[in-house]
């Protein structure tokens, strides 16, 4: 995965989903991480696309919040981050998009 293939928010994305790693004592970044940070991406397409669906975007964050909550947890989280299978699908396959559009960035 090549970060400078991925537009401003898409980084910003990715960075927050790994910050939230420690508050959750996670090693793993999974899917969910970056669900969390893209939902919470002030001015992001998520949020807006979830209304636009009748879905409440507060109520996608808590259930990923207590998804999240409800993992195992890591003591001493400072050390290696790991990507888990499911968050290399989901980025393998917004790269694909991004082809596919014929798109030179990966976007949120």
């Amino acid at each position: 995965m090549n970060i400078d293939k991925f537009t401003e928010k898409a980084q910003d994305a990715i960075a927050k989903a790994e910050a939230s790693l420690a508050h959750f004592e996670h090693n793993e970044l999974d899917a969910e991480h970056i669900l969390l940070a893209l939902l919470k991406q002030e001015n992001g397409l998520v949020p807006q696309i979830l209304k636009e669906i009748g879905a409440d975007p507060n109520q996608v964050i808590e259930h990923t919040r207590v998804a999240l909550a409800a993992r195992p947890k890591v003591s001493g989280t400072q050390g290696q981050v790991y990507l888990s299978s499911r968050a290399r699908q989901v980025l393998s396959h917004a790269e694909k998009e991004a082809s596919r559009f014929k798109d030179e960035f990966i976007s949120t």
